[in-house]
């Protein structure tokens, strides 16, 4: 068992040789990775209550068709959070009340990026809807 355990951890190990200088051109096409995240809360209170939250996320990378390390990654994350609250017009209960909590993210690496975030909250009498949204895409281009 041990000596199998040893040979799974061994055939994981990477065998690169001797260092290799880079070019500046060649350090420029390294990034650390790109990542997106989004985060949604809602809390309600009253005789009748509801909260929703979702979110979804979508990460891709590619490398460049001509030069390999000219590659491109994207994301995107969208959150939202829906917080209802009601009494009915009950003049005996405490008010009714509803809160959001909605944060998205991310980032991507290369020398030409773009990043785009939307949070946006509607409250009317008993609700209160929040809905962020983050984009984000990152590319080498060689020579820029």
């Amino acid at each position: 068992m041990a000596a199998a355990s040893a040979l799974l951890c061994a055939s994981a190990i990477a065998h690169a040789g001797s260092p290799l200088a880079l070019s500046d051109g060649a350090l420029d096409s390294i990034t650390s990775g790109g990542f997106v995240r989004g985060f949604a809360d809602a809390a309600a209170s009253g005789v009748d209550v509801s909260t929703i939250t979702a979110t979804r996320t979508f990460f891709s990378g590619a490398p460049g068709d001509t030069y390999p390390a000219a590659g491109s990654e994207s994301g995107q994350v969208s959150a939202v959070a829906v917080g209802m609250g009601t009494n009915f017009g009950s003049r005996t209960a405490p008010p009714a009340s509803q809160a959001t909590a909605v944060t998205t993210d991310g980032r991507t690496g290369g020398n030409f990026t773009i990043t785009s975030n939307i949070n946006y909250t509607v409250t009317a009498p008993n609700i209160q809807v929040q809905v962020g949204l983050t984009s984000v895409f990152g590319a080498i281009i060689p020579g820029w």
